[in-house]
């Protein structure tokens, strides 16, 4: 009776083991790419730690990226891709709704560009900022986001944003124009100009380069952004 007895705790305990190497099965997102300092909390109750790639982010996920730094994440549902610029924080969250699954992006800070691919009709996704709600079906762009003001500028698809305060003061935006929103929910739309799309140009930069400068006191390595 004994063996058996320790032939099942070691059973149970293997099992146990091997569960905890497995993604979990409410994993949001995974970190694709980090450049310099980037830190992450895998889950709401986490602690901040480095990232690292291939780091899954569950249910109040969060990432921090510094100066001169940035993490591209996907989504493990629809392999949506979001880069999260350099002094950017961005929250991740998702919620079972019926047969869908709504994902929730709060934005606190920074620049994101995003690419989010065509939701299923009973799914949703929507970005959160301090100053709007802006709900998306299948578009890409970026946004540029501080405590009083949501910069939007759509390259391509349709966005629904609305005041974060007042869903009253809302507007639709479509591919090839800049939505500016203020805590106060004025909206105003217009155009893309040059400065516009060299921005967005710019938020697209993902790859790097690193030059070696040789000093009296050792290699100096820097590290930078090229297209």
């Amino acid at each position: 009776m004994k063996i058996f007895l320790v032939i099942f705790l070691i059973v149970v305990f293997a099992l146990n083991t091997s569960a905890k190497n497995f993604p979990s099965s409410n994993q949001i997102a995974l970190i694709k790419k980090i450049v310099k300092e980037v830190h992450v909390k895998k889950t709401a109750d986490a602690q901040i730690e480095n990232a690292k790639v291939g780091v899954s982010l569950s249910d109040g996920g969060q990432v921090i990226t510094k100066s001169k730094s940035l993490a591209i994440i996907i989504l493990t549902k629809d392999k949506s891709l979001l880069t999260v610029r350099e002094n950017s924080i961005l929250n991740i969250y998702q919620r079972k709704e019926g047969r869908g699954l709504n994902t929730s992006t709060n934005i606190e800070k920074g620049v994101i560009t995003f690419k989010v691919e065509k939701q299923n009709v009973e799914d949703g996704f929507e970005f959160v900022t301090p100053s709007a709600v802006a709900s998306i079906r299948g578009t890409s762009g970026v946004l540029d986001v501080d405590s009083t003001e949501t910069d939007i500028l759509l390259e391509e698809g349709e966005v629904f944003v609305q005041s974060k305060f007042d869903p009253s003061k809302n507007a639709t935006l479509n591919g090839g124009k800049k939505l500016v929103i203020n805590v106060d929910g004025n909206i105003e739309i217009q155009d893309l100009d040059e400065n516009d799309k060299k921005k967005i140009d710019d938020a697209k930069k993902t790859n790097t380069k690193k030059l070696n400068i040789i000093t009296p006191y050792g290699i100096l390595e820097i590290e930078y952004l090229t297209n």
